[in-house]
């Protein structure tokens, strides 16, 4: 109660004393006498008595309020001495603020904290708070005032040096007896660490679970006595549930498994819920539920001290890769076993002291035993001791060479007896890391081979011997065979001198007494004869490029080709042909004659069949390609149909008429066995009425 309200109080008892004093004292002195001299005596002993029992009065009131107000003030000082060292001994920071959010009092740890500065009485307190968060504060406080509601919420605080933090703060209201509030009381915690803390976890938590999610590994715990599991994000996965339906029951774990695997699965739940340590093995999961997968469990018990279990954990691990790739592993071995075994050859492994890891069944008909009595000895305990030191020095070779080593030598099989000889490759065989594996050897049975190649030898020698004559023999046919060439050329060219003279003497001394059919047959006559020569002097040189000798040296193919051009100039230019050459500078080296001829050939084939052409155009080029160097000369003349590509270098093949391209149809073949003979070759690109294009290859060492 106020002090204004106790006055109040104490005049209103004073008042009420006083007239019910003046309305019943002097009718109560009426009463007690009549006398006019003892009334005035008693009227003023009355007002004595009056003075006495009000001061009295007022003295009982004062004193009695005096003593409420010293109790009061001291229940005060004992909660603000309370509230004070709550206040500074707490590590929460404790405001008072009025109902405009200013500050009426801040506690020491808020003031250690956040600096003097920022705790002055009468501050604004929410100067502090982070501008993204200020304003949703604001308006809580103001219903905080409004209801007289405290709230609890979280925000960020700005230090005087620009740092965050987070604070979880809650509020309560001072109110006045009409509910008005008076005062909010606001602490507040740091929770920074706390929310490091959590920010920590949750990524430790997602880091976990990508973890687990990358190596395929679930893991579960079940609390015994409250009967609650629980199971990681990839346990659902491996599993094929969908997390928000929680763990699923026993019934549908059970439904999640392999059919065939659930007896086992079954086993060691029982004896887990028998508190048994369990055996757990692989198992699979339902194929209804998506891909078969291979899981592999753990389960870890804890017990108490009496040795019940409260608790089991554990891991599932996806391994179906492992399983697939044993299986695959399996597959290649069994695949590799039987490639080996297919061999025939004798293919064994031993490791550097020479015990044997491995062999294929070849191999077991030299020991007369199955690998599995070889695996694990030596060549000791199966053949001779010199044997055995032979096969062990061989194997001492390879591996000091760090190489193959090859050696033959004469064996005799256990199974049978056979002797033969063997051809052995042996290999020093070594690991990723470098370190010696042993050797691997592989023996061939070359009794055959060598008999074989003992007869070659018999058969080369009498095949040499058979050589030589023939050779001799070759030698006397080809000087009858050039004899006889030029024998017949002679004998044919005689009768033709004779015949070419006369008709000759015909044209010149009696072609006015001819008539035009006369003078015609003369006239084909010495074209016979014109054509009958060409024919010989091309069949001698077709006949000497068979015999003639090459002779290879460098050759500058620019220089040849001026050469060439040179001599058909005046022709070229007579009948307006265009010569294009795009050659780069290259030297090669081949024959000089032959590569002359056959390029003299194919000018004077692309002059001849462009011909007709309006603007002749003879294009020469070259490159070096793989090695060898390609020149080609095109024309744009008549062309001929690819069909016939083979037929046009055959001696005496030709596609046009006599009249209209005159030739002996020997030209091509010439080219062709000329380049067969530098072991180059020649082709041709072509269609009617667009041209032909004449490649010729030639090897080029110069250019290696």
């Amino acid at each position: 109660m106020s002090t204004s309200k106790k006055a109040l109080r104490v005049v209103a008892i004073y008042v009420a004393f006083g007239l019910l004093w003046i309305l019943f004292s002097d009718q109560v002195l009426l009463l007690v006498t009549a006398d006019v001299q003892q009334l005035v005596w008693l009227q003023t002993a009355k007002g004595w008595l009056f003075v006495i029992i009000t001061a009295a009065l007022l003295y009982a009131l004062i004193v009695t309020e005096m003593t409420l107000l010293a109790k009061t003030e001291a229940s005060l000082r004992e909660q603000e001495e309370f509230f004070r060292l709550i206040a500074e001994n707490s590590d929460d920071f404790i405001a008072v603020l009025d109902p405009e959010g200013r500050r009426l009092y801040n506690s020491p740890s808020y003031r250690r904290f956040f600096g003097e500065g920022r705790a002055l009485r009468g501050s604004d307190s929410f100067a502090e708070i982070h501008p993204d968060d200020r304003e949703r504060i604001k308006q809580m406080f103001r219903e905080t005032v409004q209801t007289g509601i405290g709230q609890r919420t979280e925000y960020r605080f700005v230090l005087p040096d620009g740092g965050i933090r987070h604070m979880e703060s809650s509020g309560g209201v001072i109110r006045d007896s009409q509910g008005k509030t008076l005062r909010v009381i606001v602490v507040s915690r740091d929770s920074s660490e706390r929310k490091q803390t959590e920010a920590a976890l949750i990524i430790h938590k997602d880091r976990l679970e990508q973890a687990e999610a990358h190596a395929r590994l679930g893991s579960w715990e079940f609390d015994v006595a409250s009967g609650q599991p629980w199971w990681s994000a990839q346990m659902y996965a491996l599993l094929g549930l969908n997390p928000s339906a929680g763990v699923p029951s026993f019934e549908d774990y059970l439904a999640c498994l392999h059919p065939q695997d659930r007896p086992a699965v079954l086993e060691v739940l029982k004896r887990m819920a028998a508190g048994q340590p369990p055996t757990p093995s692989l198992y699979r999961g339902n194929p209804e539920h998506g891909p078969t997968r291979w899981l592999s469990p753990t389960v870890h018990c804890e017990y108490d001290t009496a040795g019940n279990a409260i608790k089991f954990s554990g891991t599932v691990l996806d391994v179906t890769a492992i399983k697939e790739t044993e299986t695959a592993l399996r597959e290649s071995e069994a695949r590799l076993r039987a490639l080996i075994d297919t061999i025939p050859d004798l293919v064994w492994l031993k490791d550097p002291e020479g015990i044997y890891l491995f062999c294929n069944t070849v191999f077991e008909r030299l020991y007369g035993a199955r690998q599995a009595d070889i695996v694990g000895k030596t060549d000791y305990d199966f053949v001779d001791a010199q044997l055995a030191d032979s096969f062990r020095a061989h194997d001492r070779k390879a591996i000091e060479a760090g190489h193959p080593s090859s050696n033959e030598e004469w064996v005799t099989f256990a199974e049978d007896g056979y002797r033969g000889l063997l051809e052995t490759i042996k290999t020093p065989v070594r690991g990723p890391d470098g370190q010696l594996i042993g050797v691997l050897g592989i023996s061939r049975d070359i009794t055959a081979l060598r008999e074989t190649q003992e007869k070659l030898r018999e058969l080369n020698a009498e095949l040499e011997l058979r050589v030589a004559e023939r050779t001799a023999e070759w030698q006397t046919v080809n000087q009858s065979l050039e004899s006889f060439v030029y024998s017949v050329s002679h004998d044919l060219k005689t009768p033709l001198r004779g015949v070419e003279g006369y008709s000759r003497l015909l044209q010149e001394d009696f072609a006015g007494k001819l008539d035009d059919e006369g003078r015609l047959f003369i006239a084909n006559i010495r074209a016979g004869v014109a054509r009958m020569n060409e024919l010989i002097d091309d069949l001698l040189a077709y006949s000497r490029m068979e015999r003639r000798r090459l002779n290879a040296g460098p050759l500058e193919l620019d220089r040849l080709l001026d050469s060439l051009l040179a001599e058909h100039g005046e022709e070229f230019a007579s009948r307006g042909v265009r010569i294009e050459r795009t050659l780069p500078p290259l030297n090669l080296s081949a024959d000089a004659d032959g590569l002359v001829l056959v390029v003299r050939n194919l000018l004077e084939n692309a002059l001849k069949f462009s011909s007709q052409s309006a603007r002749p155009r003879i294009e020469i080029g070259a490159r070096q390609e793989n090695g060898n160097v390609i020149l080609w000369i095109k024309d744009n003349g008549i062309g001929f149909d690819m069909k016939y590509h083979d037929r046009i270098f055959e001696i005496f093949q030709r596609l046009h008429r006599q009249e209209d391209y005159p030739g002996t149809g020997i030209g091509l073949a010439l080219v062709k066995k000329a380049m067969q003979r530098m072991g180059g070759k020649v082709w041709a690109e072509s269609a009617p009425g667009a041209g032909a294009t004449f490649y010729l290859e030639l090897p080029n060492p110069a250019a290696e």
